[in-house]
């Protein structure tokens, strides 16, 4: 049996339709770049870049976390991959937020 019909079957199972929030936050900094480089206003657009950049990133360590807890529910129990998912959020907080943040908490000292 595939694990999208094990999925199906089971209630309460995940199930996250396809979309493209990440993906879009993350290629717009690009995207305006492209079209507001010639204006002047490039702190405008730095402001605006990190922010989206910073959401696009956000989108994307929920997106990996949930795909963690779905390989693993299928393998292990509910439980346990509800433990290794948030393990996983976990590590991509402390990576992507935590230690920057960190880090620029210390260079204003």
């Amino acid at each position: 049996m595939s694990c999208a019909r094990r999925a199906a079957g089971r209630p309460g199972a995940l199930r996250v339709p396809p979309r493209g929030d990440r993906e879009a936050l993350l290629i717009a900094p690009s995207a305006n770049q492209r079209r507001e480089w010639r204006r002047g206003d490039k702190e405008h657009l730095l402001v605006v870049s990190n922010r989206l950049a910073i959401s696009g990133t956000a989108f994307l360590a929920l997106a990996i976390s949930g795909a963690v807890f779905v390989v693993t529910d299928m393998l292990f129990k509910a439980p346990s991959a509800a433990l290794v998912a948030a393990l996983a959020a976990a590590v991509f907080g402390w990576l992507w937020s935590a230690l920057p943040l960190f880090r620029r908490s210390r260079l204003r000292r």
